[in-house]
């Protein structure tokens, strides 16, 4: 009887070396997920950063676009405004 008792099992050092041999190549297989994970996430980081720019710009366009119809239109009724006021219409 083993001094662990019935319950022990006998493992060989070929057997424990294949099983260590395994657990590293899970270890390698998930850190190098973690660091395609990573550097994805950092290249998405980098590209919501270039989006965020071009909203902002596209922001500030259609605010001056806005600007501008309004200032077409009141300009337009002015000069509808003078018009009539001349006669010319």
């Amino acid at each position: 009887m083993s001094p662990a008792g019935d319950t022990a099992t006998a493992f060989t050092l070929g057997e424990l070396a294949r099983g260590q041999e395994r657990v590293e190549h899970q270890l390698g297989v998930l850190t190098e997920a973690v660091t395609t994970s990573s550097a994805k996430q950092a290249a998405d980081f980098v590209r919501l950063g270039a989006l965020e720019q071009r909203i902002k710009a596209l922001e500030s366009w259609q605010t001056w676009a806005t600007r501008l119809v309004v200032g077409a239109i009141i300009t337009g009724a002015l000069g509808l405004l003078y018009a009539l006021a001349q006669g010319h219409l």
